[in-house]
C-alpha cells in the first residue's frame, strides 16, 4: 500500500508539471495581455516597459522556468487584473466550487445508484424504461443548457428560486441539479450494468436458494460488489463535475473558481489562469487517489503490491 501511494504521488507531480506546461503555453496563445491593460494611446516603448514590468518580455521557455522556480516557493504570481496574489484569489473561490461539486456528486451518487438498482431488479418494467430514458437524456443534454432552462422556468417565470448568487439554501438547488444531471445518468448506467451482472452470478443464486430475503440479497450481497465499478468512475465524475461547473457557475453567477477562470481567460490574466488550473488539477488528483484507496475497503480482494 505504501509503495502504491508513493508511486501515485510521484505520478501526481509529473501530471502537475505537464498540466502547468500546457496551461502556460495555451494561455499565452490567447494574445498579449498588455494590449488590454495599456491605454489606447500608449506608444510601443510604453508597451515594452509594461511587458517588462509584467515579466512578459522574456522568451516563453525562460518565463516557464521562472514560473516553476517561483511556484516551488509557493509564489504563483500576481493577478494582472486584481493586483493580488493569484493563488490566494483561487483558494478563496475554491470553497464554493467544491461545495457545489459535493452537492452534485452526492445527488448523482444517490440518485444514480437508486435508479440503477430499480432498473436492474425490474427489467422490462415501466421503471426500467423510464430510467433508461432518463439516462439517455442525461448524457445528451449539456449542463449549462439545462441551467439556462431551469433558471428561465423556475427562477424567472415562477420565482421559486433566486436567479443568481449564493445566499441561502434555495440558491443552491438549481445549480446542483444542473451539474448533477449528467452524474445521475452516468452512475445509473454503470450501476444497472453491474447489478445485472452480479444478480446473474452463482453466489447470488445460492443466497436465494438459502431463503434469504430479496432485500438482503440485493442490498447486502449484490450491491457491495456492484459498487466497485461505480467507484471506478467516481474519480472521473468528480473531475467532470468540477470541470463542468465553470459554465453553470457563470449562468447562476456562482462565486466559484470556474467562473473566476472564465473571467481570467477573457482578461488574459496569465498568473490567475495558471494558479486556478493547477489548484483544480491538484484537487482532482487527490480525489482520484482517495477513490483508488477506497477500492480496498469496498472490495477486500483488491490489494496493492
Amino acid at each position: 500500500m505504501r509503495r502504491f501511494i508513493v508511486k501515485r504521488l510521484l505520478l501526481a507531480v509529473v501530471t502537475l508539471l505537464g498540466v502547468s506546461l500546457i496551461v502556460f503555453v495555451a494561455a499565452r496563445l490567447t494574445g498579449d495581455p498588455v494590449l488590454l491593460f495599456a491605454p489606447t494611446t500608449a506608444t510601443e516603448q510604453q508597451l515594452d516597459e509594461l511587458r517588462a514590468k509584467m515579466g512578459l518580455d522574456k522568451p516563453i521557455p525562460v518565463q516557464f522556468l521562472i514560473f516553476l522556480r517561483d511556484a516551488a516557493r509557493g509564489d504563483f504570481g500576481i493577478s494582472l487584473r486584481y493586483s493580488q496574489p493569484a493563488m490566494t484569489l483561487a483558494l478563496k473561490r475554491l470553497g464554493p466550487t467544491l461545495e457545489l461539486a459535493a452537492y452534485a456528486f452526492i445527488l448523482g451518487l444517490l440518485g444514480g445508484v437508486l435508479l440503477g438498482i430499480t432498473s436492474a431488479t425490474r427489467p422490462g418494467s415501466l421503471r426500467e424504461r423510464a430510467g433508461t430514458t432518463f439516462a439517455m437524456l442525461g448524457l445528451s443534454v449539456p449542463g449549462f443548457w439545462l441551467a439556462v432552462i431551469l433558471m428561465l422556468v423556475f427562477a424567472v417565470k415562477l420565482h421559486w428560486f433566486p436567479t443568481s448568487g449564493r445566499e441561502g439554501a434555495l440558491s443552491r438547488i438549481l445549480p446542483t441539479i444542473s451539474v448533477a444531471w449528467v452524474a445521475v445518468a452516468q452512475i445509473m448506467r454503470v450501476t444497472r450494468s453491474a447489478m445485472l451482472e452480479v444478480l446473474g452470478s452463482d453466489y447470488i443464486k445460492m443466497a436465494r436458494i438459502k431463503g434469504l430475503r430479496e432485500r438482503v440479497v440485493i442490498w447486502k450481497h449484490a450491491l457491495r460488489n456492484a459498487l466497485v465499478p461505480v467507484l471506478g468512475i467516481a474519480g472521473f465524475l468528480v473531475a467532470m463535475l468540477i470541470g463542468g461547473l465553470a459554465l453553470v457557475e457563470s449562468v447562476f453567477r456562482w462565486p466559484g473558481i470556474g467562473s473566476l477562470l472564465i473571467e481570467a481567460v477573457f482578461a488574459r490574466d496569465f498568473p490567475l489562469v495558471q494558479a486556478g488550473v493547477l489548484l483544480v488539477s491538484a484537487v482532482v488528483i487527490f480525489i482520484n487517489l482517495a477513490v483508488d484507496l477506497l477500492y480496498g475497503i469496498v472490495d477486500p480482494r483488491i490489494r496493492y503490491e
